[in-house]
């Protein structure tokens, strides 16, 4: 999504070259004409933008979070309990179920055998598949300290699901809030040049943060309206997608909520700022509200072509690009209402989606060792 949003920077910037007229500081310092497209075009790197305006305050807070987030997101994604996405799914495969039939026959799946003898039997494979790392007696073992006598094949519990770890959930959540200080970046730096006025650079990220709790915003009718309705539709025992298995300390500390409210709010800022902000902001004012509004949701549909259900929600994306680019020309150019509806659609789709998530024992499992998991196992005396 990140080479996708460059290409859409650039091509906003192409979009607004008619509004390059340079703007002149307040009297308050010695005066200064900064061109807000150039500001907005180096602000796809957090802080350039700012330093281009000499406010170094800003461009390092923004240096410093963009940096900070990348390598704490870094770091998650080398620990060792860290699931790739190629790796989350667990589907069916007949011809590994068959395989796993025929390990399981030749006493090789969670088998006491010496390492050597696992090794000379793998060869009949054609080392394809994995050796477990867990064996009879540390698979009773751990059975013993979960105070459980059987388990059951998680394929067959569930049947197909995605699994993710601690490191792989927040190595995700952490993602949001790093594209949409790039997001942000843009909008703020064009901004703060001047693009959208003077009375707009008094406007802080506090302000747009706090907007989805504020009751001057909550209370007007086009955004409470809404917020209504995806309460009534998504608290309607609302499902959809497979299980999610998550190792049970996720369940209980507290990590799915934190996650819920950061795919809100991060996104809702981010991406209100530069779609709205920056993208429809110049597109209604060159082409007009009807062309604007239609250009910048259709950007912001292709934007999320990335996404696993891209294809199945193009339609839903752009009616939602098509209803935030009106209510930003509606509320002349505020993106809080924007940020305040699309914050809660977000953040009360993912709580909906809570009960998705299921502790399990065996969520750490590979597709291949869940199909080479006897279908039941238990813990004999």
């Amino acid at each position: 999504m990140i080479r996708t949003f460059l290409l859409f920077v650039f091509l906003s910037f192409f979009l607004h070259a008619q509004d390059t007229k340079p703007v002149q500081q307040p009297s308050t310092v010695p005066a200064k004409r900064y061109n807000p497209q150039l500001a907005a075009a180096l602000g796809i790197i957090p802080g350039l933008g700012h330093t281009y305006l000499n406010d170094y305050q800003t461009a390092t807070a923004q240096i410093t979070l963009f940096v900070g987030l990348s390598s704490l997101q870094g770091y998650y994604a080398s620990r060792s309990d860290y699931i790739s996405y190629d790796n989350r799914e667990v589907r069916f495969n007949f011809e590994e179920a068959l395989i796993g039939y025929e390990m399981q026959k030749r006493g090789l799946v969670y088998t006491d055998l010496p390492y050597k003898r696992l090794l000379e039997e793998q060869e009949f494979y054609r080392g394809s598949y994995p050796i477990f790392s867990e064996t009879n007696f540390s698979r009773a073992l751990r059975l013993w300290k979960l105070k459980v006598l059987a388990e059951e094949n998680p394929f067959v519990k569930y049947g197909e699901y995605t699994r993710t770890s601690r490191s792989s959930l927040y190595s995700d959540m952490l993602g949001n809030p790093i594209l949409s200080t790039m997001m942000y970046s843009v909008y703020s730096s064009y901004r703060d040049a001047g693009g959208l006025g003077e009375a707009k650079k008094q406007e802080t990220i506090t302000d747009l943060a706090y907007s989805p709790f504020d009751i001057e915003v909550l209370k007007k009718q086009d955004v409470w309206v809404p917020i209504s309705l995806f309460a009534l539709l998504f608290g309607a025992n609302y499902r959809t997608g497979n299980p999610v298995l998550v190792p049970s300390s996720l369940k209980r500390d507290g990590s799915l909520y934190l996650d819920s409210f950061v795919t809100g709010i991060s996104p809702g800022i981010g991406e209100e700022a530069f779609f709205r902000g920056y993208v429809n902001y110049g597109l209604t004012r060159a082409f007009g509200s009807v062309a604007g509004i239609g250009s910048s949701s259709l950007l912001f549909m292709l934007a999320h072509e990335g996404n696993t259900d891209a294809v199945a929600g193009r339609g839903s994306r752009f009616l939602a690009g098509v209803y935030l680019g009106w209510l930003h020309y509606k509320n002349k150019y505020d993106i809080r209402p924007g940020i305040a509806v699309h914050f809660w659609y977000n953040f009360l789709l993912s709580l909906s989606m809570l009960s998705h998530y299921k502790a399990d024992p065996n969520f750490n499992k590979s597709q291949q060792e869940v199909y080479f998991m006897p279908i039941n196992f238990t813990f004999r005396l």
